[in-house]
């Protein structure tokens, strides 16, 4: 386990990410306002709501999954397990996590 032995995480040595089951890779949209309406600009630094939107990257072989690749959809907030791939942010949700398919 060269990787560890470097002391690099792990993310930088993935390749392909592949969901086993009910599970769905989802790449985050992030729509993260650089200033209010009132022109006040907001640091990097200011704790921000988890992003609720994405696109389906990758399914697992489950007959419960009722979207596919390509497509946008809406999640749970708190759900899912992060992850970044380069400046990439990903989560991996199970399938009753998501809400609903959008069209943007």
């Amino acid at each position: 386990m060269e990787y560890l032995k470097q002391g690099a995480g792990l993310a930088k040595f993935m390749k392909k990410v592949y969901p086993l089951e009910d599970k769905i890779l989802v790449k985050v949209i992030e729509d993260k306002p650089t200033q209010t309406e009132s022109g006040i600009v907001l640091p990097d630094t200011l704790e921000k709501e988890k992003p609720i939107l994405g696109r389906v990257e990758a399914i697992g072989d489950s007959d419960m999954i009722k979207v596919k690749v390509g497509d946008h959809i809406m999640f749970n907030k708190f759900s899912g397990t992060e992850f970044k791939i380069g400046q990439d942010n990903y989560l991996i949700l199970a399938a009753a996590d998501v809400l609903a398919k959008v069209e943007l």
